[in-house]
This record gives C-alpha cells, sequence and structure tokens, in this order.
C-alpha cells in the first residue's frame, strides 16, 4: 500500500512540475527578434509574420515584413553575426550592428553604438545617466513606434518611419 502511495505522490508531484513550469516555457516561446531591425517583438503581437522556407518570421512593422519579403538571405546572413559585432543601443535598447551603426560616441576609452543620431545626442548630454541603469534595463527593451526614441530621435532613426501599431 504504502508503494503504491507514494508512487502517487511522485506522480502528482511530478504533475504539479510540469504545470508550474508550462508558463514559464511559454513566457521564452513568446518572444521573437525581427530579422530586419532587430527588435524583440511578442509573437502574439507582432505587426506582421512571413513565412519562409517553412518557418515563421515576426516582425514590429509591415516595414519591415516588406523588406524582408524583398531580400529574406541578405537579412537572414546579417542575423546570425557574431556577438562581438552586436551593441545595444543604451538609450533606447535597440539592437545594433557595430559596423552599420548611425552613431558612435568615444566615452573614457570605449565605444559606444547607436540606432540613431538623436540616441547619441541624448547619451553625450548625460552619458552616467544611460551608464547608471540597472544592468539590462534597456537590453531588448520592446519599444513600439512613437515610444522612446522613436518620439524624440532626430533622422535616421530606424523607428521614425514605421506606422504605430
Amino acid at each position: 500500500m504504502h508503494d503504491k502511495m507514494r508512487w502517487m505522490a511522485a506522480l502528482a508531484v511530478a504533475a504539479l512540475v510540469l504545470v508550474l513550469a508550462a508558463p514559464a516555457q511559454q513566457k521564452s516561446d513568446d518572444k521573437a527578434v525581427d530579422p530586419v531591425c532587430g527588435m524583440t517583438v511578442t509573437r502574439a503581437k507582432a505587426a506582421a509574420t512571413y513565412e519562409y522556407k517553412g518557418t515563421t518570421y515576426y516582425f514590429c512593422s509591415a516595414s519591415c515584413k516588406d523588406a524582408f519579403a524583398k531580400e529574406p538571405e541578405k537579412y537572414l546572413a546579417k542575423s546570425s553575426p557574431k556577438a562581438e559585432d552586436k551593441a545595444v543601443c543604451l538609450v533606447c535598447g535597440m539592437k545594433v550592428d557595430k559596423a552599420t551603426a548611425k552613431a558612435t560616441y568615444d566615452y573614457k576609452g570605449k565605444t559606444y553604438y547607436f540606432c540613431c543620431s538623436g540616441c547619441k545626442e541624448k547619451f553625450v548630454k548625460d552619458p552616467e545617466k544611460y551608464l547608471n541603469k540597472k544592468p539590462g534595463a534597456a537590453k531588448g527593451m520592446q519599444m513600439t513606434p512613437g515610444d522612446g526614441c522613436a518620439a524624440s530621435c532626430g533622422p535616421g532613426c530606424p523607428m521614425k518611419d514605421k506606422p504605430k501599431k
């Protein structure tokens, strides 16, 4: 009798673990990276999707989807650079390719990379404000057109031309 109860208790614990782990797994699977601009998007709220070679890609805007649809291989090749070739704009959190960053700024012997000149200008005014943010505060920040840098950046902001969701 005790063996049967132990087995049932073990089964109940295993079921509980699965039930509790499922939402965490679902949350991590709910995000995708727009292969055009590098923004993190929530799959369920993505502005657009595109199926290519059996894989669904998620986009922050229709303009990113349209650019991808015209030249998917260009963006797929771009989406796999080495980590050291990437940076995060400290102002808005957008992922930036170091080689194609719209703006850079050297501060205390280190080069910082920005998605646009507007973000660079904000950083230059008060670098310590952005350097003293909690770790990861800007990294992977999800933005929508009209938020963050899109609302206040200058020409060349990758978010400027994207329609509001």
